[in-house]
C-alpha cells in the first residue's frame, strides 16, 4: 500500500513556534512526562502524591526518572520494578501509601518536594529548578493520572501524552486566599521540560512572588529533559493568563494549581486545586458546562488568548475580554445561595442552571471549579457537608473524543464518585458506559439520564453517580462513536477531586464520521465501510476558521469549493486502501488576514467490505451438552436445543445453534483482521433470531466493523451408532460375503469394503435396529488371499446439514479362497491341479490336499498325509467326500474352495482338456504317467 508523505504549508515561523501541527488524536497514549503542582493539608500533614494508570488492554509500563532509572518498587518485596505488567481493564496506583491494596511504591522525593507541607512556606519554592519529571511509557495506549492527596485535601488531573504536548500555554489558577489560617498561602505552577536545552519564555499576567518578575515583562528559563521550574504567585494572588511558550517548538508540560484555597473566597472548606494546562492548540469556541452533583455551585473560569474576545452564555452576549484575562461565571443551584460565611470572591456573572452553553468569538480555555461545602443555597444539594474545592479542564465541543477508559480515586473519605457527560442530542442514546473488571464488562448505561441543554438543544447532558463505598467497579469504559466531553469527580468528607475524561487534542485535521485524524496511516481496525456514506468534516478545531477545502478522496473523485464542502459526504464502492488529502483554506481564528492556504492534511485508510459469511457444521446428539462460550446446549423432551444462562433467561434454538468464531477461522477473508472473538449472549454480541437460527452480529471487542454478519450453524443430528462383528470372514469367489453388524441409532448412507486395493460397495439394511444385520458384497473380482487389514468405511449423512460425517474405519479379516475349478477330476480316482494355462493364470509351487467327509456332521477338513503333489491318486475318492487343496503362490498359502464327490464319473474334457494321467507299477516301484511323461512317486521326471 502506498504511504503518503505529509504535505504542509505553514505560516512563517515565529520565536514561539507551536511545532508540528500533527499529534495523536487523543489524550490516551504510550509516552508521558509527568510532574505536578502542590497539595497542602489544613493541618499541615505530609502530602501523598501518586500516579494512577488505567489500561483498556493488557500492557507493560515503565516509570523512570530523567536518567532512565526505574523509580517503582514492589511494596511487598522492595524490589525495583523495571517492567510492570498491567492487566486489561485495570486501574493501578503507584505510590499511594494510603491505598487499601498497595502493590507498587514510588519514592515521592523523586518527583515532589515532600518536605513542603505548610501552605505558608510554599513561597520559598519560587523560581526553583528541580529534576522532578518522571517518564512513563506503555506498550499499549493507556490513560495516566496524577492525584495530589493529603489529609482533608486532594485533587487530580488527566496527564497529556507526549503526542498531545505542545509549546504554547496560558495558565489559569485561582486566588490562594484562605478563610482562616495560612495568610501567606500562594499558588504554584510547574513547568516541565521534555528536551534538553529548552528555552521557555514566561510573560506573567501579574507580578510573581515577591514581585521578582513584573507583570507583562517576559523573562526566560532554560530547562533540560525532566527538569521542572516553579512559577509562584504573590501571597493570596493568582497568575491566571500568564503566557508560557517554549522556543523552537520544543514540547513542555504545564501544571497549574493552588496548594490550598477556598472557593468562593470567604467560604469555609479548604482544599487544593490541580490541573494540567491544555496547549492553546486545542482550545475552542464552544463549551457545554454542567454543574456537579451534590454541589450548590460551580465557578466557571474563561481565559482568552486574543484581545476583544466576546463571550456569550446561552446565546446572550455578556462580556468582552482581552488576552490573558479570565472571566468568572457562577453557575449555581438556586437564584441566590445564602451562605453560612461571607463570600468575598469576584464573580463576573451569576446564572442559575445545571448546564450552560458558552460561545466565544476566539478560542478560549474554560475551567470549572467545584465550590466548597459551605456554599449553600435555599435548596441544598450538599450531602452531609461533603465536598471541597477542585478544578477541571472543560473540553470544547470541537475536541470531543469517542472512547476513554478511566478510574475513580477512592480514599477513606472520598467514597462518592460521579460522571458528567455531554453529547449531541441525536447521538446521546448511543453512549455506552461499562464497569470494567479485567476482561469482564458490566453495562451501566442505564445510569445516564439525558437532558437537553437549555441554551443549545442540539446537545444533551447526563449526570450520574457511578461509585460509592460499596461500588463494584473502580475502572470504567465510556464510548460514543459520535463523540462526547466528560469529567469525573468525587466528593468526600472535607475532600474532592475532579479531572477531565480526555480530549481529542487535535490542532488541525479531518473528521471521518466519528473519528478524528491528523495525518499518516489510519489503522484498518477503524470501521470505514464500502457502500456507506461517510461524513467528511475539516472544521474540527476552534483555532482556525476553515472556509474551503479541496478534497481528493483517493478513488479518482475530487471535490473543490468553499464553505459548503467543508462538511461533505462521500461513498466508496470498493474495499481497499485509499490515500486521501484535504487542502485547507482559511485563516487563524480572530485574525484579520485574508483567507489563504493553511496546509494539506494527508492520510491513508482502509475501507472494509460488509461480509456475510456462513459456516455450517454438525454436532452429534451424543456430544450434547454443546458448549457455546460457557453456555451448555442440550435437547429437551420437545426436541429443541435449549440453554439456561443461570440468570433466568432460557434461549431456545430449535435445531441450530450459534457457535463462537475463534482463531481457527483466521484464514477466512474477514475484514483483513487477525482475530475474531464474539462475546456470549450476555456480552457485547447481538443475537438476532431469524429462520430458526441465531445470527452473530459483529462488533469485535476492538471496534465495530461494517455491520458484518458471521453465521455459524451447528445442526444437532442423530449420529450413527454401530457395532461390527470382528470374526474372520471366509468365502469363495463369486459368492457373497456377509459381515454382521448391529445398528443402534442413526442412518447409514454409504458403506464400502476396502480390500486388495479395491473399494467394493456394501449392501446394508437401515430398517433393522438393535438386531444383527449384514453387509454383503460379491467377491468375484478379488484376488484370493487373506486380508488381515480389510476396512469397512461407513458414512453417516444428515440431510438437514448436507454434510457427510465419516466414522472411523472398522478393520476386519477377510479371506478369499481359490475357486474349486483350479483343480479337476481325471478318471474316477485322480485329482489334479491345472496349470496356469487352464486355472485362471495362477502359478503354484506348493500343494497340500485336504479332505472332509460330508456324510459325518462332525467331520472337518484335514490334510491328507503325503498328498502334497500336483496330483492326488487314491483307489477310491469316496462318495460324499469334499476335497480341497492348499496352494502356495508367490510365498502365500491360500486354500481352494471344496469339491464334493457325488458320482464315480470323471470330469468331462475341459477346454482345453485336463492332463491325461495313469498309474503303473514297474519293478515294484510306483510310477505315474502324465500325458506320456513318466514321474516317480516323488514327482521327479523319469527318462
Amino acid at each position: 500500500m502506498k504511504r503518503l508523505s505529509i504535505i504542509l504549508s505553514l505560516f512563517a515561523a515565529i520565536v514561539c513556534s507551536t511545532g508540528s501541527v500533527y499529534g495523536q488524536a487523543s489524550t490516551e497514549g504510550k509516552d508521558f512526562w509527568v510532574s505536578s503542582s502542590l497539595v497542602c493539608s489544613p493541618n499541615s500533614s505530609t502530602p501523598v502524591p501518586y500516579i494512577a494508570i488505567s489500561a483498556e488492554k493488557a500492557c507493560v509500563v515503565t516509570i523512570t526518572d530523567y536518567r532512565g532509572n526505574s523509580v517503582v518498587t514492589n511494596h511487598a518485596s522492595g524490589q525495583v520494578m523495571n517492567n510492570i505488567p498491567l492487566g486489561a481493564g485495570t486501574w493501578t496506583e503507584f505510590g499511594n501509601s494510603n491505598a487499601t491494596v498497595r502493590l507498587y511504591d514510588i519514592d515521592p522525593s523523586k518527583w515532589y518536594p515532600v518536605s513542603m507541607n505548610n501552605a505558608d512556606n510554599v513561597g520559598s519554592l519560587a523560581d526553583q529548578k528541580n529534576m522532578y519529571g518522571l517518564h512513563v511509557t506503555a506498550t499499549e495506549n493507556v490513560s495516566v493520572y496524577v492525584i495530589l492527596s493529603s489529609t482533608n485535601s486532594m485533587d487530580a488531573s488527566n496527564i497529556l501524552p507526549m503526542t498531545a504536548l505542545s509549546s504554547e500555554y496560558y495558565t489559569q489558577d485561582y486566588w490562594s486566599k484562605v478563610k482562616s489560617g495560612f495568610n501567606d498561602a500562594v499558588g504554584l505552577t510547574t513547568i516541565l521540560g521534555t528536551e534538553d536545552g529548552t528555552i521557555v519564555d514566561i510573560t506573567p499576567h501579574e507580578n510573581t512572588y515577591n514581585n521578582v518578575h513584573p507583570k507583562g515583562q517576559t523573562y526566560q528559563v532554560t530547562l533540560n529533559k525532566g527538569q521542572t521550574y516553579y512559577l509562584v504567585t504573590r501571597i493570596a494572588q493568582r497568575l491566571s493568563g500568564t503566557h508560557i511558550c517554549a522556543r523552537n517548538g520544543k514540547k513542555i508540560a504545564v501544571y497549574c494549581g493552588v496548594p490550598i484555597t477556598n472557593i468562593p473566597t470567604g467560604i469555609a472548606a479548604r482544599d487544593c486545586l490541580f490541573e494540567q494546562s491544555m496547549p492553546i492548540d486545542y482550545w475552542g469556541t464552544k463549551f457545554i458546562v454542567t454543574r456537579s452533583l451534590q454541589k450548590n455551585g460551580n465557578l466557571v473560569g474563561i481565559t482568552a488568548s486574543k484581545n476583544d474576545t466576546e463571550i456569550m452564555v446561552d446565546g446572550y452576549p455578556i462580556a468582552t475580554i482581552h488576552a490573558g484575562d479570565t472571566y468568572y461565571i457562577m453557575m449555581q443551584n438556586d437564584g441566590d445561595p445564602s451562605t453560612r460565611d461571607t463570600c468575598t470572591s469576584h464573580r463576573d456573572y451569576v446564572v442559575t442552571a445545571d448546564a450552560i452553553y458558552i460561545e466565544t468569538s476566539c478560542p478560549c480555555a474554560v475551567y470549572s471549579y467545584d465550590t466548597g461545602n459551605s456554599f449553600k443555597g435555599s435548596t441544598d444539594e450538599i450531602v452531609s457537608s461533603k465536598g471541597d474545592p477542585s478544578s477541571v479542564w472543560v473540553s470544547p465541543v470541537e475536541q470531543k473524543i469517542g472512547k476513554i477508559t478511566f478510574g475513580t480515586c477512592y480514599t477513606d473519605k472520598t467514597e462518592d464518585h460521579f460522571l458528567n457527560i455531554v453529547a449531541e442530542t441525536q447521538y446521546c442514546q448511543n453512549t455506552i458506559l461499562n464497569g470494567i473488571s479485567g476482561t469482564t464488562k458490566t453495562d451501566l448505561t442505564s445510569l445516564l439520564q439525558w437532558i437537553q441543554v437549555p441554551g443549545n438543544p442540539t446537545y444533551s447532558y447526563a449526570r450520574a453517580q457511578i461509585g460509592n463505598s460499596s461500588a463494584l467497579h473502580s475502572v470504567f469504559g465510556l464510548e460514543n462513536k459520535k463523540g462526547f466531553i466528560a469529567f469525573i469527580y468525587g466528593n468526600g468528607n472535607d475532600e474532592s477531586y475532579a479531572y477531565s475524561a480526555g480530549s481529542a487534542a487535535v490542532k488541525r485535521g479531518v473528521r471521518i464520521d466519528d473519528r478524528i485524524f491528523e495525518t499518516s496511516i489510519i489503522p484498518d481496525t477503524i470501521p470505514f465501510c464500502m457502500n456507506k456514506e461517510l461524513a467528511f468534516n475539516a472544521k474540527i478545531s476552534g483555532s482556525e476558521d476553515i472556509d474551503g477545502v479541496d478534497w481528493d478522496f483517493g478513488d479518482g473523485v475530487t471535490l473543490s469549493g468553499g464553505e459548503e464542502v467543508v462538511e461533505t459526504n462521500h461513498t466508496y464502492t470498493s474495499p481497499g486502501w485509499y490515500d486521501v488529502s484535504a487542502r485547507l483554506m482559511g485563516k487563524p481564528a480572530c485574525s484579520n488576514i485574508p483567507s489563504s492556504e493553511l496546509g494539506t492534511v494527508s492520510f491513508s485508510f482502509y475501507v472494509n467490505r460488509p461480509d456475510t459469511l456462513e459456516f455450517t457444521d454438525c454436532a452429534c446428539e451424543s456430544e450434547l451438552p454443546y458448549d457455546f462460550y460457557g453456555q451448555k446446549f442440550w435437547r429437551d423432551t420437545t426436541n429443541a436445543v435449549v440453554a439456561d444462562d443461570n440468570c433466568g433467561t432460557v434461549y431456545k434454538l430449535n435445531l441450530t445453534i450459534a457457535k463462537e468464531v475463534t482463531n481457527d477461522l483466521t484464514n477466512q477473508p474477514l475484514f483483513g483482521r487477525d482475530e475474531y472473538v464474539f462475546h456470549g449472549p450476555n456480552g457485547d454480541t447481538t443475537f438476532t433470531e431469524t429462520c430458526e437460527r441465531y445470527v452473530v452480529k459483529y462488533p469485535s471487542p476492538v471496534c465495530s466493523k461494517c455491520d458484518s454478519t458471521v453465521i455459524y450453524k451447528i445442526q444437532i443430528i442423530h449420529c450413527l451408532s454401530i457395532e461390527i462383528e470382528r470374526y474372520a470372514q471366509t468365502e469363495c469367489p463369486g459368492k457373497t460375503i456377509s459381515i454382521g453388524y448391529i445398528k443402534h441409532k442413526g442412518n447409514i448412507t454409504g458403506a464400502t469394503l476396502q480390500i486388495g486395493g479395491q473399494e467394493i460397495a456394501l449392501n446394508y439394511n437401515n430398517s433393522i435396529v438393535g438386531q444383527t444385520a449384514y453387509f454383503t458384497a460379491d467377491l468375484e473380482r478379488i484376488t484370493p488371499g487373506t486380508y488381515n487389514n480389510a476396512k469397512i468405511v461407513i458414512v453417516d449423512e444428515s440431510s438437514e446439514c448436507q454434510q457427510v460425517v465419516p466414522l472411523p474405519p472398522f478393520t476386519v479379516e477377510v479371506s478369499v479362497l481359490y475357486p474349486s475349478n483350479v483343480f479337476a477330476r481325471k478318471y474316477y480316482n485322480v485329482l489334479a491341479v491345472l496349470n496356469s494355462a487352464y486355472n485362471g493364470g495362477y502359478t503354484f509351487s506348493g500343494y497340500q490336499w485336504y479332505v472332509r467327509n460330508t456324510n459325518d456332521p462332525t467331520s472337518v477338513a484335514h490334510p491328507i498325509e503325503g498328498a502334497n503333489e500336483i496330483i492326488y491318486h487314491t483307489d477310491n475318492l469316496g462318495m460324499g467326500y469334499a476335497y480341497s487343496v492348499y496352494l502356495l503362490n508367490g510365498g502365500t498359502w491360500t486354500m481352494s474352495c471344496e469339491r464334493v464327490i457325488t458320482d464315480m464319473s470323471a470330469d468331462s474334457e475341459p477346454t482345453p482338456r485336463a492332463p491325461e494321467v495313469r498309474k503303473m507299477v514297474k519293478d515294484q516301484q510306483l510310477f505315474i504317467e502324465v500325458d506320456g511323461v513318466m514321474y516317480d512317486s516323488m514327482g521327479n521326471r523319469v527318462e
